[in-house]
């Protein structure tokens, strides 16, 4: 219905239109073809024809309620060629060029309308069929003399006319079952998507207790490489802290907390050596060098 009711406000702007260039031109004859606005009455004379075609092919069945005026495509033509021509002071190009695209759509729309939505809607159509009606003049034209007319008995009308909504039932019975399949398709994607939905929540809680646990598995990898560095940096003092109080037992010095060498009382007796035993079969070793000189020291 907004496709025909688009139609006749094409009609009614192109009356109006034309009304108002109509006024603006001079009355004697010789004087408009020279006149600016001659090209814009050639214009609206040639989309007047149009309109008619238009109207021609698609009135009646506009007006019997089969069909709507179906194409849009002229109509947005149409608008657009008249509120360029309502702008009076540009002139438009020639009528050939400017309307060639609302010829050329407007003819492929009328031809496709009578070719191929004509001969069902003529079905639909209240009277008797056109196959009847060409039946009836072939029994008159081969009728045996000239002067007899053979008669042929009408058919009642429930019989010659197809059921006015025959074709539209089909259709309708072919949306519906269109819809409920696509109405169970969107329930099975919709429940689909429901439980794609509890998975990713599934794994967005899982990534969040993973982050947790790395989280305090970074922390304590931290502290651990703390402590390791703590115990390599202390590494280097045991290993001084272990050599000094080696060489203090060797010398005999005190390593206590005072690191004060106090030298050992010498006694006149010869002082005996802690005897090593290497194996049991080895006998014992003299007193160290180092040993000899603190003694020699001592006595002076």
């Amino acid at each position: 219905m907004r496709l025909t009711d688009g139609f006749r406000k094409v009609d009614q702007y192109h009356s109006q239109i034309q009304k108002q260039v109509k006024s603006k031109l001079p009355r004697r004859e010789s004087e408009r073809h020279s006149h600016p606005l001659a090209r814009h009455v050639n214009i609206l004379s040639a989309v007047e024809t149009r309109l008619s075609l238009l109207s021609m092919t698609f009135t009646k069945y506009i007006d019997s309620d089969l069909c709507c005026f179906i194409p849009g495509k002229v109509l947005d033509e149409l608008f657009w060629i008249l509120r360029t021509l309502q702008c009076i002071d540009k002139k438009p190009p020639r009528a050939h060029e400017f309307l060639q695209e609302l010829r050329d759509i407007s003819s492929m729309a009328m031809e496709h309308f009578d070719e191929c939505i004509v001969p069902i809607l003529k079905q639909q159509l209240p009277g008797p069929s056109t196959s009847f009606v060409d039946e009836a003049l072939e029994s008159i034209s081969t009728s045996s003399s000239p002067g007899q007319i053979r008669w042929v008995h009408s058919p009642r009308p429930q019989d010659a006319v197809f059921p006015p909504f025959q074709p539209l039932n089909t259709m309708i019975k072919t949306l519906k079952k269109g819809l409920r399949q696509s109405k169970t398709k969107i329930s099975e994607q919709r429940k689909l998507i429901m439980e794609q939905d509890k998975k990713l929540a599934e794994l967005t809680s899982r990534l969040d207790r993973q982050d947790t646990k790395i989280a305090d598995m970074t922390q304590k990898m931290l502290l651990c490489d703390k402590k390791f560095t703590d115990i390599f940096s202390a590494i280097p003092k045991l290993k001084s802290w272990t050599e000094t109080t080696r060489s203090g037992i060797d010398f005999g010095i005190d390593t206590s907390a005072t690191a004060v060498a106090i030298p050992l009382s010498v006694s006149k007796k010869p002082v005996r050596t802690s005897k090593r035993k290497v194996s049991n079969d080895t006998k014992d070793d003299e007193p160290s060098s180092s040993y000899v000189k603190l003694r020699k020291r001592a006595k002076k």
